[in-house]
């Protein structure tokens, strides 16, 4: 319960969505499984990271990155790389950030299955990133593709976000 509640809230009441991953990281550790305390751990790290905190942000990132790899379980590896990649942009290392939510996409989109808020988020910070590259050729690029993903999974909310970052960038890149 706490881990969905944050995971709802996250996006647009971060405060509350802390309390929740605080709640959940101390469930996740009283519980001693592998697999709760690493996905804890990384949704804390990004709290963290956004309170000001990198240095303890970082170590939780590196442990849950470490028991992630260690239980070889692709969702725990790739949320760790969705925090890193948000935690990057958040710091506004747009470079890292791109290159980060680039490697956990893939992976995402080759191991997993059912991930359609995860592939969103990536894509979301990956053009948002680029945008701040100033790489709005990459960008024109991308959008025609994660559309069409997004229209064959019925995801209007990702086709109207998608759209609506592109117009600007077209604008960007033509001649009055």
């Amino acid at each position: 319960v706490c881990r969905t509640a944050m995971l709802g809230l996250s996006l647009f009441d971060p405060v509350r969505a802390a309390v929740f991953s605080t709640r959940h990281l101390h469930l996740s550790l009283d519980s001693g499984d592998p697999y709760r305390i690493a996905f804890a751990l990384a949704i804390e790290a990004g709290f963290m990271a956004s309170g000001k905190s990198p240095a303890r942000a970082n170590q939780l990132l590196d442990r849950a990155d470490a028991i992630a790899r260690e239980v070889d379980h692709p969702l725990l590896i790739g949320s760790v790389g969705i925090v890193r990649g948000i935690i990057a942009y958040e710091r506004a290392d747009f470079r890292q950030a791109f290159l980060h939510c680039e490697r956990t996409e893939e992976l995402v989109r080759q191991r997993l299955v059912g991930m359609s808020w995860e592939l969103r988020t990536l894509e979301m910070f990956s053009i948002h990133s680029l945008f701040f590259l100033g790489d709005f050729g990459e960008i024109l690029r991308r959008v025609p593709r994660y559309v069409a993903d997004a229209r064959d999974r019925g995801d209007l909310y990702a086709i109207m976000y998608l759209r609506s970052l592109s117009g600007p960038c077209t604008r960007a890149i033509l001649p009055p």
